[in-house]
């Protein structure tokens, strides 16, 4: 079985953080219908790890307020480094397209698939799925690399 998770830049800070999410639970309390926002929590277990039960006192905090469109679903597979390949990663490999373009690959959801897939960022229409056994390497995100697209 995959194991299911996400990541998100926290709202307050911009730092990554990694766990289970919760989304449109509430809405900002904004006067008007239109201006509703959905608000995406990540459970963060390595902050929920730091509370101390002893003395009842709260290191960190588990729940985590993070920027809707930075979340992204673990892909179940990690990259030659052994580092998590999340939605919205930008990965290189070796391939007959990369060897010849340097192109690097987008990682996205296939909802006609079910799954996940790469995109080549120099060519959009081009579509590969992602495969376990293929030398992947993060070269970076579309969030904090959107130069890594052009």
């Amino acid at each position: 079985m995959r194991e299911i998770k996400f990541s998100g830049k926290r709202a307050d800070n911009g730092e990554w953080v990694y766990g289970s999410l919760l989304n449109n639970v509430f809405y900002y309390d904004d006067p008007g219908e239109e201006s509703r926002k959905p608000i995406h929590y990540i459970f963060d277990e390595e902050l929920f790890n730091y509370y101390d039960y002893d003395s009842d006192e709260e290191i960190g905090l588990a729940m985590v307020l993070v920027e809707p469109n930075t979340v992204g679903q673990y892909t179940g597979l990690k990259d030659k480094n052994g580092v998590e390949i999340y939605e919205g990663d930008v990965v290189y490999f070796n391939s007959v397209y990369s060897m010849r373009d340097k192109a690097n690959y987008q990682v996205y959801w296939k909802n006609k698939k079910c799954g996940f897939g790469i995109k080549m960022t120099k060519r959009p229409h081009t579509v590969k799925g992602m495969q376990p056994g293929k030398q992947f390497e993060i070269t970076g995100n579309i969030h904090d690399n959107p130069e890594l697209l052009d």
